[in-house]
């Protein structure tokens, strides 16, 4: 067996590597000039209520508007998973509070759906239109029925909430929490003038 010697070997990697770091930059120039995806960081940090990773996407360049494959943006996850100081620094940073993700709805659709009461008392504060619904056309009145959950719905009612929109099948909120099976509920729509 013939060897090489060592400083040999040593200038054939060296040229193998300039060779290849030189076929790469030419071939792959992304790999030279990767930059993270701010938008990426942005999303995941609010679903997962990473304030501090949330602040520094932010700060490189991650938008509040960011989408991800379905179309949620961080505001909604952060909504959805009950990450408070996320949707605070979200909404001061101008993300959108009445934006829509399809089927999905809007944050405070999210926020009512799981029963998210601190989530959905920010939101309400902030602005958010308690009758948005999404592309199923359910208002947020209308997740808070289905959940039971009469703190949720007693906010979004004083927050101006329609209490006769139709959900589910063209129904009334008053039906729809008979149906679900929600008779603690009937009080509180009949109270505020649901017919």
């Amino acid at each position: 067996m013939i060897t090489t010697p060592a400083p040999a070997r040593l200038r054939v990697l060296c040229a193998l590597a300039a060779t290849t770091a030189t076929l790469l930059c030419i071939c792959c120039p992304h790999w030279f000039t990767w930059r993270p995806d701010w938008n990426g960081h942005t999303l995941a940090a609010a679903e997962q209520g990473n304030v501090m990773l949330l602040a520094r996407s932010l700060s490189g360049g991650g938008s509040v508007a960011a989408r991800d494959e379905v179309g949620l943006t961080p505001l909604i996850l952060a909504s959805r998973s009950g990450h408070v100081s996320c949707l605070r620094l979200l909404l001061d940073h101008g993300a959108d509070i009445n934006a829509t993700a399809g089927v999905y709805g809007t944050a405070l659709q999210q926020a009512a759906m799981n029963c998210r009461y601190e989530v959905i008392e920010l939101l309400l504060a902030a602005g958010a239109d308690p009758d948005i619904a999404g592309d199923y056309h359910t208002p947020p009145l209308l997740m808070a029925i289905t959940t039971g959950d009469v703190h949720v719905v007693r906010a979004l009612i004083a927050a101006g909430a329609d209490v006769n929109a139709r959900g589910l099948g063209n129904r009334s909120m008053l039906q729809l929490a008979l149906d679900f099976e929600k008779p603690h509920l009937v009080d509180e729509l009949i109270a505020a003038g649901a017919r």
